[in-house]
């Protein structure tokens, strides 16, 4: 299919600098949660039988920044910018704080923002959740770093020239049906995006093929990927006269990339 190779194609290209990233923010965490040590040096000490100690200063340091933002939260604000949209602003206004009171937005953006502060990228998602209400429920939540790849041109801050947006995840095979329950299971695994820091596949179809049931149930694993991309096509504007009133009309018309 060409699309799936262009998909391909895209995260292969993407994937090599979000990896770069992910080896030293691994790095990062570790160093915040205090475990500083390297598995050589840790070695040496435990050898010797002394203990190691970590005095974790930047897990303090971390912890801080986070209180701080936790006391200055950030709060939605619709603001007019005409005289006469007070009334629609204010509505606007109240339809977010319902929103994010709905579904606890500070902490998930609190728990963002101390991956931010960690290793300098901080995600949340923003949808409705119709597991619960086929009308679909308020929902921001924290999206786990290491699960996100951004186009590899991107150089901008916050990303806001990235063209594209992955997220990659691994589920269990049972919660894959259910996202896609006319897929086959091949389908549902994306195995050509589960990429380690060497860029290789850490689990191949055929190694997927082999796992069986276990006693509880399909305790598979797949890989499944998503995507968000823009692209540019390229339209024209023209004004025709129109013949009985010679009144200019203005005409859009679409053409192709």
């Amino acid at each position: 299919d060409s699309e799936l190779l262009k998909y391909k194609r895209w995260y292969r290209e993407d994937v090599v600098v979000a990896n770069k990233w992910r080896k030293e923010a691994k790095e990062d965490f570790q160093f915040r949660d205090g475990h500083q040590w390297s598995r050589e040096d840790r070695q040496v000490l435990e050898d010797q039988g002394r203990p190691v100690i970590t005095f974790n200063r930047t897990g303090v340091l971390v912890d801080a920044v986070v209180g701080l933002e936790t006391g200055n939260r950030r709060e939605t604000r619709f603001i007019p910018r005409e005289p006469g949209d007070s009334i629609a602003n204010e509505l606007l206004t109240s339809a977010a704080d319902w929103f994010r009171d709905s579904c606890d937005a500070e902490d998930e953006e609190s728990e963002a923002f101390k991956d931010t502060v960690t290793a300098g990228m901080g995600w949340t998602e923003t949808r409705l959740d119709r597991t619960n209400n086929p009308d679909g429920e308020p929902k921001i939540e924290r999206v786990d770093p290491f699960e996100m790849v951004w186009s590899a041109s991107a150089s901008k801050a916050n990303l806001v020239d990235s063209k594209r947006l992955w997220r990659v995840r691994s589920m269990s095979i049972e919660e894959a049906r259910k996202l896609a329950p006319d897929a086959s299971d091949d389908d549902l695994n994306a195995a050509w995006a589960d990429v380690e820091e060497d860029d290789e596949p850490s689990r191949s179809p055929a190694t997927y093929d082999k796992e069986v049931d276990g006693p509880q149930g399909d305790r598979r694993k797949v890989t499944i990927a998503q995507c968000q991309y823009r692209e540019e096509e390229t339209y024209y504007k023209a004004v025709i006269l129109s013949p009985p009133t010679m009144q200019p009309m203005q005409v859009d018309l679409d053409a192709d990339k």
